[in-house]
């Protein structure tokens, strides 16, 4: 299939009734926000990104002069089935779709394909957070849900207060401070980008989160850089990972030690990443705070430990054996970050790193977020957003990504009884909802 062709088809005529199919009634998403959308004749555009293996829902991202957003498509008259109660402990089942959509050829691997949809919409709910609709689809009128996952708003996020701050001697250990309007000290969201801990720019919170609300509610923002991985451990005590965590660990020191001077409470510290980027942000809320009181240097007396702490698509475990587990045999994430190689072959470097667990174990104690995790520390919200318990394309990308990841995780807290909350697609956090409004509170 190539990547611009329209898998959709627009059948308008056939969705709409001919009185309501004037194209002056026609509303184009793209001079749109969610919140404005009613019921009524719509064209929407965007790219395909990922879909379920199953064929039950596909993730699209639709452009407006507002933004871009994020909608995940199921079919409301796909047969309901229900999550088995051991995949979400001590939460109700949710309802999932079963019916195949056969999304007919789509490349999910190569660029991301165009994507129509015209047709109307007949009901909007949750302030235009969730549309139902009837397009043309396959030859058919079918009936679609689509529920808003991200949004970035246009315009809404504004530059940096101070650019490129260096926390550290290191071209790459820099940060971004963005200031709330307050007239007394402001708690303050620390950002950590993902990318493996190989890639990746503190740039990325401007294209991943419309994070004024965060500024809105007298919340200061920053995002950091830090060093990545090195291709080997950089010495024979010293993991890789070590380089990339312990620079997040400096650079929040270092934001603590500028609460006079930037109008921070420092007390009141809260961290959210994405992926590789929340595995840093799940280590530092549950490893021991790195604080040294003693120390002559200002910045080492600073606390390394989160009031809270937000991870998005986390990896929580650095225990191959625990990973695979829960995850499965598909998975064959982490090697390099234990220096284990060869780089360029994921499966085989896996392998090694299971081989070498037993002598490996004081480094996954040490870095694995589930080895340290207790009853005490920060309470924690992890939040795998569109993804639920069925793979999509890329396969590779999913199992790293897996929410399976959470819920061992989410098992683990819960015995110890340490405050954590975990949401995927079919599973809603019950009490904050989401995890900006766990981070506000």
């Amino acid at each position: 299939m190539k990547s611009c062709s329209r898998f959709l088809a627009p059948l308008l005529a056939l969705a709409l009734p001919a009185a309501a199919a004037a194209q002056s009634t026609t509303q184009n998403f793209r001079y749109e926000a969610p919140g404005d959308v009613r019921p009524g004749p719509i064209t929407m555009e965007g790219q395909a990104l990922i879909g379920a293996v199953d064929h039950s829902w596909i993730k699209f991202k639709v452009e407006s002069e507002w933004g871009w957003f994020s909608y995940r498509l199921t079919r409301l008259d796909a047969e309901p089935g229900s999550l088995p109660a051991a995949e979400a402990p001590n939460r109700p089942a949710a309802a999932r779709t079963s019916r195949d959509l056969s999304w007919p050829g789509i490349d999910l691997d190569g660029p991301p394909p165009q994507f129509w949809l015209d047709g109307e919409i007949t009901a909007v709910h949750r302030g235009g957070a969730e549309l139902e609709g009837r397009f043309g689809f396959q030859g058919e009128i079918v009936r679609l849900r689509l529920e808003l996952l991200d949004n970035v708003m246009a315009g809404t996020n504004p530059p940096p207060t101070l650019r490129h701050v260096a926390y550290g001697p290191d071209p790459e250990q820099t940060l971004d401070f963005y200031r709330a309007r307050s007239s007394g000290p402001t708690p303050v969201a620390v950002y950590i980008h993902g990318g493996g801990w190989r890639r990746g720019d503190k740039s990325e919170l401007n294209e991943l989160f419309h994070f004024h609300e965060l500024l809105d509610a007298g919340i200061a923002v920053a995002s950091i850089n830090y060093r990545f991985c090195p291709p080997a451990n950089p010495a024979p005590a010293v993991p890789a990972v070590f380089v990339p965590l312990h620079d997040a660990a400096q650079a929040i020191q270092f934001i603590r030690s500028r609460a006079r001077e930037w109008g921070l409470d420092k007390a009141r510290l809260g961290l959210w990443g994405t992926s590789a980027g929340a595995d840093s942000t799940l280590w530092l809320a549950t490893h021991p705070d790195m604080a040294d009181p003693a120390s002559a240097d200002p910045l080492a007396r600073e606390s390394t430990r989160p009031l809270c702490a937000v991870a998005i698509v986390p990896q929580t475990s650095l225990d191959p054996r625990q990973m695979r587990a829960w995850v499965g045999p598909q998975l064959d994430f982490g090697a390099y970050a234990f220096g284990i190689g060869p780089a360029n072959d994921r499966k085989a470097s896996f392998a090694h790193f299971l081989a070498a667990r037993e002598r490996l174990r004081p480094w996954i104690e040490a870095y694995s977020p589930a080895a340290l995790l207790t009853r005490e520390g920060p309470p924690l919200f992890i939040d795998y957003r569109d993804l639920g318990l069925v793979p999509h394309r890329p396969l590779a990308d999913y199992y790293t990504h897996s929410p399976r990841f959470g819920i061992g995780f989410y098992a683990l807290a819960q015995r110890l009884g340490h405050e954590c909350y975990l949401r995927y697609a079919g599973l809603d956090a019950t009490r904050y909802g989401t995890w900006q409004n766990f981070l506000i509170a």
